[in-house]
């Protein structure tokens, strides 16, 4: 090989060399040019979602339904998690933002039905306690002139506790305690009613009412 082929090799190895170095350096601006594509939004509103729909005790109203929603959850989450395994410009997420909307589609169907359960309960509670209210009230006024009524007044007391209570857990939203104390509410009141009516039963009895004008004769005289 002559001194001037392998000169000319070298200088068109270097010209090469000077290509190859210039290709890389505009591959490297272009990329650090480019930004990495967002997270899907879906991800953060379904992460929120999990934990409205674990408050609202989906798992226990709809324990299928939550249990396929679960997986489909997990099954997106895996998606987002192997695109974002790949280097960051050749990430695309829009079937990841495709599978998660699907999610939030299903969760929003629990959380209505629920909230329509939780409307129904509230408007229920509600209406008992003003009836109870309204009964425990008509008790308290019938009864306010009877003698030997310490135990009607102690239940009518129990009951107006278990009530005030009830009216809590109500605005609390816990439902299921508001309800276990208005049957308690009633247990009570309805014992005050029993016992006002063995009371006035013995003020309707003819040889009560004489055996008492007798008792209140005998204490007048005694007072003389």
């Amino acid at each position: 090989m002559s001194i001037t082929k392998k000169i000319l090799q070298k200088e068109n190895s270097d010209l090469m060399g000077k290509y190859l170095l210039v290709f890389f350096i505009i591959i490297l601006i272009f990329c650090l040019g480019c930004s990495a594509p967002p997270e899907p939004r879906e991800l953060h509103y379904a992460e929120v979602q999990q934990r409205a729909l674990t408050k609202a005790g989906a798992v226990d109203y709809f324990p299928d339904d939550y249990k396929y929603y679960r997986a489909v959850y997990y099954n997106a989450k895996d998606a987002y998690d192997k695109e974002g395994a790949k280097f960051q410009w050749f990430r695309d997420y829009s079937d990841v933002s495709d599978q998660f909307r699907l999610v939030l589609g299903r969760g929003n169907k629990i959380l209505a039905r629920i909230n329509k359960i939780n409307k129904d309960k509230s408007e229920e509670i509600a209406l008992r306690i003003s009836s109870l209210k309204e009964k425990i009230y008509s008790i308290k006024q019938s009864t306010s002139t009877l003698n030997e009524a310490w135990l009607l007044r102690r239940s009518l007391s129990r009951a107006e506790i278990l009530l005030t209570q009830a009216e809590l857990y109500h605005k609390k939203g816990d439902f299921d305690s508001a309800l276990t104390n208005l049957t308690l509410v009633n247990t009570y009141s309805s014992r005050s009613i029993s016992i006002a009516n063995s009371i006035l039963s013995r003020y309707m009895d003819r040889h009560q009412l004489a055996k008492w004008k007798n008792m209140a004769q005998e204490t007048i005289d005694e007072s003389r």
